[in-house]
């Protein structure tokens, strides 16, 4: 179940919209397509939380669904019924998701994190550009104009995370999410890249903790995570709590540590506050530090326990 619509299911949740608790029959009729077809179609919105129906004796009904996200959705059609919303349609949704929860400078950045191809890319930017509804602020952003659509990819994208973290563990807990990318919280073992303290143990840090940290992304193909990534993904997932296993595996490889790459994907994801000052921690030896971090003499007694 992915994060994505079609055109013609948009066109079936308007309808739904504007007009709930019509029959499936009624809603085949409204939209000219076949009922075999808008069955089908209101059966994956069930699915991805946009609808739901109701069986009285033998007439089924479709309304949109209680779920946060539904809400926003249907608000945003009702609201904005001049709007034609096929810019959702297919990778639409994964772009402005993407941008919405990510600080992007280039079209480079958004193809390599959304991984929507540039002949997709291009005609959908332009399309955003067009209705005003992606402008470029230092990075690229939704205008603020677009509270609701914004706050719908926000609740879309957590709900099918959340359903996807749970068929993979039952205890799951998604620490963090961008798009149909995040880091999920499970005491199970799992299948996945593990990374943040979990992983911290491959470059020398031996932590024993009760749960594990993974990074999930629909992707037939993935990169290795490399240190940096896991450092990342450690803050990602705690910020500025539990933050003496990141220490401790930054101070264990600090000379192998890419500082360009790592401050570079730090600004993408809205942490580099905390990069930055870990990297000034490192350099003063503790005497510029934030709050949150150890004195350097704590950190020192905490590198010896944790070394492998």
């Amino acid at each position: 179940m992915g994060m994505n619509l079609t055109k013609k299911e948009l066109k079936l949740l308007r309808i739904i919209a504007e007009r709930p608790h019509m029959t499936i029959t009624e809603i085949s009729e409204a939209a000219n397509t076949p009922i075999s077809y808008s069955s089908r179609a209101i059966s994956r919105l069930e699915r991805k939380g946009l609808a739901t129906t109701n069986k009285m004796g033998n007439t089924k009904t479709v309304a949109f669904a209680d779920t946060g996200h539904g809400i926003l959705l249907r608000q945003q059609m009702l609201e904005n019924s001049h709007m034609n919303l096929g810019f959702l349609a297919n990778t639409g949704i994964r772009i402005l998701a993407t941008i919405n929860c990510l600080n992007l400078l280039t079209w480079e950045e958004i193809h390599e994190y959304s991984g929507v191809s540039y002949s997709a890319l291009r005609p959908k930017m332009n399309q955003f550009t067009e209705v005003g509804l992606v402008e470029k602020k230092k990075s690229y952003r939704i205008h603020p104009r677009f509270t609701t659509l914004r706050e719908f990819l926000q609740a879309f994208q957590s709900y099918i995370n959340n359903q996807t973290a749970k068929r993979l563990a039952e205890d799951a807990v998604v620490k963090w999410e961008c798009c149909t990318r995040f880091l999920l919280e499970t005491v199970k073992k799992l299948r996945l890249q593990a990374t943040g303290t979990t992983a911290f143990i491959s470059y020398g840090a031996l932590f024993i903790t009760p749960t594990n940290l993974y990074l999930y992304e629909k992707k037939k193909t993935m990169e290795p995570l490399r240190l940096e990534d896991h450092l990342l993904n450690h803050v990602l997932a705690y910020r500025q709590t539990n933050i003496t296993p990141y220490l401790v595996a930054w101070a264990l490889n600090r000379n192998n540590i890419d500082k360009a790459t790592i401050i570079k994907k730090a600004r993408i994801h809205g942490v580099d506050d905390i990069i930055e000052a870990t990297i000034n921690y490192f350099d003063t030896k503790g005497k510029e530090k934030p709050p949150y971090m150890p004195s350097w003499s704590e950190l020192n007694s905490r590198v010896k326990e944790y070394q492998r």
